[in-house]
């Protein structure tokens, strides 16, 4: 909060940033698994399907995904392009995507609205944060999905390419991060790595 007063011309510099961070005991760490991802997907509503899938394939931030212009798709380079205005760290996104991201494009790309790719029909204008995170919090409920938010996916994306061996610049990049110690934050060792890396150090002669 203070930060974003600096930005915007409001405080000098943050008050608390000299204060010690306190220790976070968290009993779970905020990314999801395969089978909770489908869990999710077996209770969400049609209109937030597309809005996770985004998020999962390619680490945007809600605010991205939620008010997704259709400019920032370029078909024939298969890119999406998002200008360093529209991203909180001020850096200029370019991701390439596949055939299921250009599926899904397409069938949100004439919708009434001029600018934003995902909108509520009935307003013609961008879902709301609000009903976003409320419909969220609803199906991890139905789900039994416990202590993740929309946020937390971003979490899932860092974890999962971690999980496949992806260099930490490249993850930075993708997740747009302006500092790779972000990243780290981002990239959570699984129970699966966890066991590979101990079943190497038993079997070490």
């Amino acid at each position: 909060m203070f930060n974003v007063a600096i930005d915007n011309d409001i405080l000098i510099k943050n008050p608390c940033r000299t204060w010690k961070k306190m220790v976070e005991d968290n009993v779970k760490l905020v990314y999801w698994s395969k089978t909770e991802e489908k869990q999710f997907y077996k209770y969400c509503d049609e209109w937030l399907k597309d809005l996770i899938t985004l998020a999962l394939a390619t680490g945007l931030r809600k605010s991205n995904v939620r008010l997704f212009q259709k400019s920032w798709i370029d078909f024939e380079q298969s890119l999406i392009k998002i200008p360093r205005t529209q991203n909180k760290g001020r850096k200029f996104i370019e991701l390439p995507f596949g055939e299921d991201l250009k599926l899904m494009f397409l069938q949100h790309i004439n919708n009434k609205n001029e600018k934003y790719l995902f909108i509520n029909e009935q307003r013609n204008a961008p879902y709301s944060e609000k009903r976003i995170d409320e419909a969220f919090a609803e199906i991890c409920n139905k789900a039994k999905i416990k202590n993740i938010g929309f946020h937390g996916l971003r979490h899932t994306v860092g974890t999962r390419l971690g999980e496949k061996g992806v260099d930490l610049a490249v993850i930075q990049d993708i997740l747009a991060h302006t500092s790779v110690a972000t990243t780290k934050r981002y990239r959570h060792t699984t129970p699966e790595q966890m066991t590979k890396a101990m079943q190497v150090l038993n079997s070490y002669n």
